[in-house]
């Protein structure tokens, strides 16, 4: 696998390395990166191609600030089996009530660092239907960006 390394911030880039590294997802990591490895396969009409849309962007923009160790979520095996599944908005909304679960964990550990606990606060204001709602809309902008 690829190592990634970046010495400055610039979304391109950060764009770049996330789209050149996809290819098959072996779960071994916890980072950003990961999550985005965990969602790639995912094809048009199923829900993880929003989410993998939605994490992308997040990565574009944040790197790898906040993040903890949001990769697990990803490759957990619940969230893989509600990646596939057809791209509706209750089934966006079951795998962002996954992830908006797992940030009011991160929000509410008294033992996370500071920036985790703050990324996880910003995270946990969207509600899991309005992440639904920006899942289906990246997916919309990702199917429009590759000629689907």
């Amino acid at each position: 696998m690829q190592r990634y390394t970046f010495r400055r911030f610039n979304p391109v880039g950060h764009f770049q390395t996330a789209t050149q590294m996809q290819g098959p997802y072996h779960p071994h990591g916890t980072d950003r990166m990961n999550a985005i490895l965990a969602t790639n396969h995912a094809p048009y009409g199923t829900v993880g191609y929003g989410v993998n849309a939605a994490i992308t962007g997040i990565f574009t923009g944040a790197h790898t600030a906040g993040q903890t160790h949001i990769g697990t979520v990803f490759g957990a095996p619940q969230t893989q089996h509600l990646l596939q599944q057809p791209n509706t908005w209750a089934n966006n909304r079951a795998v962002a009530q996954v992830e908006h679960t797992y940030w009011r964990g991160v929000r509410d550990n008294p033992n996370e660092r500071f920036g985790n606990r703050f990324a996880a606060t910003f995270a946990t204001m969207f509600t899991p239907g309005m992440r639904a709602g920006i899942q289906m809309t990246f997916g919309e902008a990702r199917r429009m960006w590759n000629n689907h």
